[in-house]
């Protein structure tokens, strides 16, 4: 599971540093990619990597780039354009209900509905695969439910410090990972982690098992369901 997040990590990474030419390019300064529907069915496992940093698991690869945008926050078209696009199990908190979700809570964080998008867009929707990976949920159903059933539990989950995970358990995985997921689920998007934060802490999680798959020369086999 480490690796699958790294490997999502990587490519929130490029997402945020590729640069396109200006003649195509929007207004502003901060550019990045937003995918806008990463869901189960647009991850590919590929061949597994070659390097002896890595474990010999396949390498998820992100596909399905059909509704991805090159934007910017200064991009008038982010995101009044783009609030209908995706799946709906697979919104993250400041996409739903047309970007209104959270607009009458007494402190609405999320902006209202023309506030722009940012990467931490793509943050979510990729910690919510990895969530529906540890879950065995792979339609999001969990997480679709627990994102609208706390809209209207505004001061319980400020007091959460905006999780809808807060005392989520799962005895197959350890507690880094389950907190580092929750994190990047937060329904506040600036408190979800930067794509260089997300790469850092999930190859601290891969070479914990690389070092381990080095002693023992084996690892785990992969189960798909």
């Amino acid at each position: 599971m480490w690796q699958a997040f790294h490997d999502f990590a990587l490519a929130a990474y490029h997402m945020s540093t590729i640069r396109f030419d200006k003649s195509v390019a929007p207004p502003g300064d901060d550019h990045f990619v937003l995918h806008l529907d990463l869901k189960h069915e647009n991850v590919l496992l590929c061949e597994p990597p070659t390097s002896r940093n890595s474990l010999p698991y396949p390498t998820l690869k992100v596909g399905d780039w059909g509704m991805a945008e090159y934007t910017s926050r200064q991009d008038v078209n982010n995101s009044k354009r783009w609030k209908c696009y995706g799946t709906i199990c697979w919104f993250p908190p400041e996409q739903r209900k047309y970007g209104a979700y959270g607009s009458d809570w007494t402190y609405p964080i999320l902006g209202g509905p023309d506030h722009p998008f940012t990467i931490s867009h793509t943050i979510w929707q990729m910690a919510a695969n990895i969530y529906g990976m540890m879950q065995l949920d792979m339609d999001n159903q969990d997480l679709h439910t627990r994102i609208n059933d706390w809209e209207s539990a505004e001061t319980s989950l400020r007091h959460n410090g905006y999780s809808v995970l807060r005392g989520w358990k799962n005895p197959h995985y350890t507690s880094t990972l389950r907190h580092l997921v929750e994190d990047c689920l937060n329904v506040d998007p600036t408190r979800r982690p930067t794509p260089v934060d997300l790469v850092r802490s999930t190859k601290k999680g891969v070479d914990a098992w690389v070092d381990e798959y080095r002693r023992k020369g084996k690892v785990e086999k992969l189960r798909l369901g």
